[in-house]
């Protein structure tokens, strides 16, 4: 089968990670991928051993009219998938934007087209600031889940999400042998807990450390606190906040080791799944969480996200005598298992077939 994936630019996201790893898992079973990108943004941060197209916009954009060059790398992207679709069986949008690339490319119903979607991406338009285009983006990316490309999601959340309608979920998958328990056992001696730090208010960081604040004082003890990336705005390094850069996924699963409590919330689409919730709960460590694959029998599933909510629990793991050992562990084994990128390849590309060789 040979596929081709357009994407707008490689980036850092979880998202990008989960293309890179499933094409790999595809070409290791006989299997051709392309990915299709413009120039300047064509180097992967997660590799890959798919074959990278690329296209060039050559003009000089002045920083006014960036969204002008935008638009024309969208459709340089589009005339290449149409002048080269003869050489793929489908092609695979993975984003609100990519859905356009494809439906301007104006293919030929022999290419088949199918949508990742992993995440209701209008919410995310949110972020724009100017009033006027944060509706315009939200109307567009909305608009994509009636284009009729197969809808396949990563999260059971999102089968019957506002404008999504989709069958088949295929979720994110994890390396087992990067993404393990630490070997010592869990000590009590001093307490760490450890978020993912983004700066977007929706991502919850700040009432993460708010939460961690509240419970420290209820406690009457000192929580030493380890954020990856990015503190929010109004929040600075300190004594007992600080600041990581653990890129690349050992630097990452050592982050998540060197924790007793991680704490993944945030304050949109509860129930959605969730990376560092995954690389967490594989690396063997408690973890607070409204996201999937959290659950109540597997972590601290919340059901309200608020600061009070959340210091509650944490008051609540660390007044317990000891954590549980082994039950944090036989977590990680599941978790590793029944996400393990080959499962998680086959699961999709079985979908791939199906579809395929359906008239």
């Amino acid at each position: 089968m040979k596929i081709l994936i357009p994407v707008t630019g490689f980036g850092a996201s979880g998202g990008m990670r989960v293309l890179s790893r499933l094409a790999d898992e595809f070409i290791k079973n006989g299997h051709s991928v392309d990915f299709l990108a413009p120039y300047d943004r064509s180097i992967p941060y997660f590799p890959t051993n798919a074959k990278i197209n690329t296209i060039h916009v050559d003009w000089n954009f002045p920083r006014y009219l960036r969204y002008l060059k935008f638009f024309s790398e969208i459709l340089f992207l589009s005339f290449w998938i149409n002048k080269h679709q003869e050489k793929y069986d489908l092609v695979l949008s993975n984003a609100w934007i990519t859905a356009y690339v494809v439906i301007f490319a104006n293919a030929k119903k022999r290419l088949k087209k199918f949508y990742y979607i992993q995440a209701y991406e209008p919410d995310f338009c949110n972020e724009q600031k100017n009033p006027i285009l944060r509706v315009i983006l939200r109307f567009l990316a909305k608009k994509t889940y009636g284009f009729g490309f197969y809808p396949i999601v990563n999260s059971e959340i999102y089968k019957n999400y506002r404008e999504i309608v989709a069958h088949d979920v295929v979720e994110p998958g994890i390396d087992g042998d990067v993404f393990f328990p630490a070997a010592e056992d869990f000590g009590k001696d001093s307490i760490k807990i450890g978020c993912i730090g983004r700066r977007e208010i929706w991502k919850g960081t700040k009432t993460i450390l708010d939460a961690i604040a509240i419970a420290s004082k209820a406690l009457n003890i000192s929580i030493d606190v380890e954020v990856a990336f990015n503190l929010p705005d109004g929040v600075d390094e300190n004594e007992k906040i600080k600041l990581k850069t653990p890129h690349g996924d050992k630097k990452l699963a050592d982050f998540y080791r060197g924790v007793d409590i991680f704490v993944a919330t945030g304050h949109i689409q509860s129930g959605a799944f969730h990376y560092p919730c995954m690389e967490a709960m594989a690396c063997g460590k408690i973890v607070i969480t409204n996201y999937s694959p959290g659950n109540e029998d597997n972590a601290i599933f919340l059901n309200e996200i608020d600061k009070k909510v959340i210091s509650s629990k944490i008051v609540e793991e660390i007044k317990k005598p000891k954590f549980n050992k082994i039950e944090l562990i036989k977590n990680s084994e599941k978790i590793r298992e029944k996400y393990a990128w080959n499962n998680v390849a086959r699961k999709m590309m079985t979908i791939f077939e199906e579809n395929l060789n359906k008239k």
